[in-house]
């Protein structure tokens, strides 16, 4: 007697961990050796956000496991167990740190049902994009990340404006010379990477907007900065 009632205890939990992914994403499934990560993404006020990106990164290796939502904002990734994890998402080209997640090393099948819950930024200060000192000259680390972000926008229904700024070393027509042509050089760059020229508008802005003082260097490099601001977003 025992022995059936904990078949059938075994039964009902396998039962209860299929329905828990069932509307996820039927077509992963837990393993032995792996366990499936459901998400659902919402903005603040739980409305599913449809496509977009959720990572697991593991926090040892860093090698990351991603998908995409559907019109119900779920999506699923199956993750080796007796890991930690990074959850991020992508706000719209941004990975975004949202929460830890530790998975378990122990037998049987799992699953575990993760939330986010976001609303996209308007604006993105791009840490990755610089340029030669001076110049309008993008540096290999900025070519590295417009190469990593040119595919994002190309499948995405966004439009950005690049906007460069830049600190009071230089005249106000020469700063506003230089921001002009750096955006100009990045949306040049992303178009011959197959960004539609429709989904890039573009504006330099010199010195006119310094979001600290100009007094030390570690100041005037925050000055020096691109950002990207949404001016559409559409599905």
């Amino acid at each position: 007697m025992a022995l059936k009632q904990s078949k059938m205890k075994k039964t009902i939990s396998l039962f209860l961990i299929l329905l828990s992914f069932l509307g996820y994403s039927q077509a992963l499934k837990p393993t032995e050796t792996k366990a499936l990560l459901n998400f659902l993404v919402t903005d603040l006020d739980g409305f599913p956000r449809n496509k977009e990106t959720v990572i697991a990164e593991d926090i040892t290796s860093h090698i990351e496991y991603t998908a995409i939502t559907n019109e119900n904002g779920k999506c699923g990734v199956l993750v080796p167990k007796g890991k930690k994890y990074k959850i991020k998402y992508l706000d719209l080209i941004e990975k975004t740190n949202y929460s830890n997640f530790s998975v378990p090393n122990k037998f049987g099948l799992m699953s575990f049902n993760i939330q986010i819950k976001f609303e996209p930024s308007k604006k993105i200060d791009v840490k990755a994009i610089e340029f030669k000192k001076g110049t309008a000259n993008l540096t290999m680390k900025a070519t590295d990340y417009l190469d990593s972000i040119s595919d994002i926008l190309k499948n995405n229904k966004l439009k950005i404006e690049i906007v460069s700024h830049t600190d009071n070393l230089l005249s106000k027509e020469e700063a506003l010379k230089l921001t002009q042509n750096r955006v100009k050089t990045i949306k040049n760059y992303l178009i011959e990477k197959g960004v539609p020229q429709t989904k890039l508008q573009t504006k330099g802005l010199g010195s006119s907007e310094p979001i600290t003082d100009n007094k030390t260097p570690e100041a005037r490099k925050k000055n020096n900065r691109i950002e990207f601001r949404i001016k559409q977003q559409y599905y």
